[in-house]
């Protein structure tokens, strides 16, 4: 499973039925594609006018079947006041004609009368079938009541007696055409060779889907033709409206409620918001169905599509029922080298997060992300040093390239260009790479920096790549910088003498110079992580620590990057700082660490010692580390016996020293998922903390520490620290045993 972190945007928003938006984007467009409502030779549709008699007549004419039976050279006058020669005579003769319109007992028709609410309901519920016997003799309540019941007045605030204007008149010829007729279960604007798809929902435009075609619209219910703007509708469910069958000519959403997040990042497990600055877990079923562009999937299967700035929209019926989900990928606009400060325009509204974190801006040579539509600019510092060794597939289309020992994928034209056979940048070259959201190399430097600052953990010899294609043989040292990231490098000479040491590498001529650095500290104090301060030292927001194992060059040295938290409380002695380098605001953003908080070794159990032959001053072990048993011979380790948990130091792949771990004298009566309670105290367990489950013929099998959580109460559990929980010791062995049954 995977966690989606998303920022909120909104916490609810409500489609409103029938809005004056609406009007304009949906109603008005289909009554003018329908030739029942259409503006003046300007266009305009005077929506504020009122509407006279003889208007609504030639309305009610055109939105009915009878619409091509219009004898435009009438030579009738239908009324007194109606001559033949006027413009609406042809309508009004034939909406009489079909006892839609009535005149006065004195023979008048009264055209330039304005149409009265409920004379306009009166035909309408004609044009649906209905006639007196359905209405009563109480006029006109008997029209205006049987309009209300079908719907006719939907969205309509309007009260007996009351005029009608081209506004009233849109809204009210809306209803009528999505009203079912007298003993009918379709929609009255079928019967004019019109459909209406009902809960469709509006997939993609070619504006925000390349994969419709130009001059269509792409939906639940098909692909259709289409002359509408629906760039706004996407996302929504709604009535289609077809005509002949294969064209879109009008659109209007239903009444639904849709929250709108950011996606921030993808983990496990869960959805986690953010509102107000807070974050929180958001329960959205993964099975949910969820559009992306064309395609219809579900929220679990579409997680490894999304990315940070993309946005997913959870639309809800009117009663809060969560309905589907519509995700839009591609928003986020970058990469984009800062090469300036005015790059991407910002504000001082802009919401600036920088590898990860809440920040104030970007700083020069950060690769940066935005959205426009959020204002919101995601910066990541990230730089890598080091040697261009090889590209893959090859140089004229690399996806990815080694630099220094270390392989990076490529993302954005620039690290292409750069890097391809036609770019700047030759195999062979000493280069920075910058790095992206996900790790990939986003551009490139010219050169490197005068130094880089590292824990040299290996050094030897291997063949390197000119930028000819032809090979060389050289030194080379491998170290590991306080951010964890391993590099490697040629070097002119052999720095073994340097193993384990920090070290401070400085560029020439594609191979490095090294210095090992003086490990003396004038850094030392209480480290306090509410305040980010070691004594009177403040700690940079990002600060970088690696706590390495060894600075003996004969030993095998392990590191383990690790963050503020894991020191909090803990009171650092110069001796243990081996180096660390400030920021331009005087805090500490760069720490190296020596076997402070004893994380980077490793731990398991020994499983079989033997006894002691004093001639030969050997032993035989055998031993567990993480479910891998080996056997070794060696002279040393007097003191371990079988069955103990312990710490073990190797040189090369052989074990430099065992040193038996302290047995907490009463046994576990909880396990947490960080501790564990022993007599009513409570010790923090290591994240990476071993369990061994100890059967009756006194093997140790490794057991899943989830595993025993779950049947806590069905052991008599013991626990095993390497030092006190002040000096940076966790729990790192349980050992297990079942209780009879």
């Amino acid at each position: 499973m995977k966690k989606i972190i998303l920022l909120l945007l909104c916490a609810l928003l409500v489609t409103l039925p029938v809005s004056a938006e609406e009007l304009q984007t949906n109603i008005l467009p289909l009554l003018g594609e329908m030739k029942i409502m259409q503006g003046d030779t300007d266009g305009n549709l005077r929506l504020d006018d009122y509407v006279s008699r003889a208007e609504f007549a030639k309305i009610a004419i055109t939105a009915s079947k009878h619409k091509n039976t219009v004898a435009l050279n009438l030579k009738i006058s239908p009324f007194k006041d109606v001559t033949h020669q006027h413009w609406a005579s042809p309508y009004i003769k034939l909406a009489s004609d079909h006892k839609l319109v009535t005149g006065y007992p004195d023979s008048s028709f009264q055209p330039d009368n304005t149409v009265l609410y409920e004379e306009a309901l009166n035909v309408f519920l004609k044009l649906l079938g209905y006639d007196d016997t359905d209405f009563g003799s109480s006029w006109p309540y008997g029209q205006v009541g049987l309009a209300i019941n079908c719907g006719l007045t939907e969205g309509l605030e309007k009260s007996i007696g009351e005029l009608m204007t081209r506004r009233d008149v849109a809204y009210l010829t809306y209803n009528l055409l999505n009203t079912e007729p007298k003993n009918s279960t379709a929609h009255y604007i079928e019967t004019l060779n019109y459909k209406i798809l009902e809960d469709v929902i509006i997939l993609g435009t070619p504006l925000t889907d390349t994969s419709v075609g130009s001059g269509r619209v792409n939906t639940t219910s098909g692909n259709y033709r289409t002359s509408l703007t629906l760039e706004d509708a996407v996302g929504k469910k709604g009535d289609l409206i077809l005509k002949n069958a294969n064209e879109a000519v009008g659109f209007i959403p239903s009444n639904q409620y849709v929250e709108e997040y950011l996606v921030y990042q993808v983990l496990d497990d869960d959805i986690v918001v953010s509102q107000n600055g807070t974050l929180k877990s958001l329960s959205v079923d993964k099975n949910l169905t969820v559009y992306n562009k064309s395609q219809t999937t579900s929220l679990k299967n579409s997680l490894a599509s999304i990315s940070i700035g993309d946005t997913l929209k959870i639309y809800k019926t009117m009663d809060m029922v969560t309905d589907y989900g519509v995700l839009s990928t591609d928003l986020l606009k970058g990469p984009v080298t800062a090469t300036s400060k005015t790059v991407v325009q910002t504000d001082e509204n802009t919401t600036f997060i920088r590898n990860g974190s809440q920040a104030t801006g970007y700083e020069l040579n950060d690769i940066l992300y935005y959205s426009e539509k959020l204002n919101t600019v995601w910066a990541y510092s990230k730089k890598v040093s080091g040697v261009y060794e090889s590209a893959s597939p090859n140089r004229d289309n690399p996806t990815s390239v080694v630099i220094s020992g270390t392989t990076y994928a490529l993302e954005g034209a620039e690290a292409f260009y750069k890097l391809s056979s036609k770019g700047t940048v030759k195999l062979g070259d000493s280069v920075t790479v910058l790095l992206g959201r996900d790790g990939k190399i986003a551009d490139v430097l010219s050169g490197t920096p005068d130094s880089v600052v590292g824990y040299l953990q290996a050094t030897g010899k291997k063949t390197f790549q000119n930028g000819d294609g032809s090979e060389y043989s050289s030194n080379y040292i491998s170290l590991v910088t306080a951010s964890g990231e391993v590099l490697e490098y040629p070097t002119s000479s052999d720095y073994s003498a340097s193993k384990n040491k920090i070290v401070k590498l400085s560029f020439q001529n594609q191979k490095v110079k090294l210095n090992t650095l003086n490990t003396a500290s004038s850094v030392s104090g209480t480290v306090d992580y509410d305040t980010k301060t070691i004594g009177n030292h403040r700690l940079a927001e990002e600060v970088s620590i690696l706590d390495v194992s060894t600075i003996d060059k004969l030993e095998t040295g392990s590191y383990v990057k690790i963050y503020p938290q894991r020191l909090d409380g803990m009171n650092l002695s110069a001796s243990s700082v081996l180096y660390s380098e400030k920021n331009q605001a005087g805090e500490i953003d760069t720490l190296f660490l020596h076997n402070v908080t004893g994380d980077a070794h490793k731990y398991g159990i020994v499983t079989y010692a033997s006894e002691y032959n004093e001639r030969s001053n050997m032993r035989t072990y055998t031993y567990d580390i993480d479910g891998n048993t080996t056997t070794m011979n060696g002279s040393i380790f007097t003191s371990v016996s079988t069955g103990a948990p312990a710490r073990f130091v190797f040189s090369g792949n052989t074990i430099d020293s065992i040193t038996s771990l302290f047995k907490i004298s009463s046994p576990v009566s909880q396990i947490n998922d960080f501790s564990v309670v022993c007599n009513d105290t409570e010790y923090l367990m290591s994240d990476r903390v071993v369990v061994y489950q100890k059967n009756a013929d006194y093997q140790y099998l490794k057991m899943a520490k989830d595993d025993l959580m779950e049947q806590q109460d069905s052991y008599t559990i013991h626990a095993y620290y390497d030092k006190s929980q002040s000096a940076g010791g966790r729990i790192r062995v349980l050992v297990a045993v079942k209780k009879p049954n």
